[in-house]
């Protein structure tokens, strides 16, 4: 007897013809996290050759589009735990990809900043992502369809208790 794990990908095509519904087809959660794990499968594997992980590259464009920004906003806008982002960009530091600064207006303060190592990593790996979106997108129908659906995503969010 086989798992499903183990059967060629013409099984799932065949258990369609014959009938068989999967009963998560349509759970919303479900499918997302489906869909969640598949795109951040195919961007592990194209990001491997830079040696980037997904949530690496999140932190770095934050970086690249946001010069200075401080811990707790940048964690804001990933959605992450402070304390998770702070272990995230002391790896980016410790490759030289990302540095933290004293402030000029609160020394306390340390804004975030690419370095020239990861400004030059994040032209390939934002040439990497870009076209990883276009085949998203073409998978998806089109740019229309894309806009339609971050738009529904986004509603998703808006929906949901923010501290979750």
């Amino acid at each position: 007897m086989t798992t499903s794990d183990e059967r060629p990908p013409s099984a799932e095509k065949s258990r369609k013809a014959a009938g068989e519904v999967n009963p998560l087809d349509r759970i919303v959660g479900f499918q997302l996290r489906r869909a969640q794990l598949k795109t951040f499968n195919e961007l592990i594997r194209l990001f491997d050759k830079l040696d980037l992980k997904p949530p690496q590259f999140a932190v770095l464009k934050v970086l690249e589009t946001h010069p200075g920004i401080n811990q707790t906003r940048a964690a804001k806008m990933l959605a992450i735990k402070r304390t998770n982002f702070v272990t995230l960009v002391d790896g980016l530091e410790q490759r030289g990809l990302a540095e933290r600064r004293v402030s000029a207006k609160d020394r306390r303060g340390r804004p975030l900043f690419l370095t020239e190592a990861g400004t030059k990593l994040m032209a390939k790996a934002g040439s990497i992502q870009a076209k990883h979106e276009r085949d998203l997108m073409h998978r998806l129908g089109g740019a229309e369809e894309l806009e339609t659906f971050l738009r529904l995503l986004h509603r998703l969010i808006a929906g949901t208790n923010a501290d979750e």
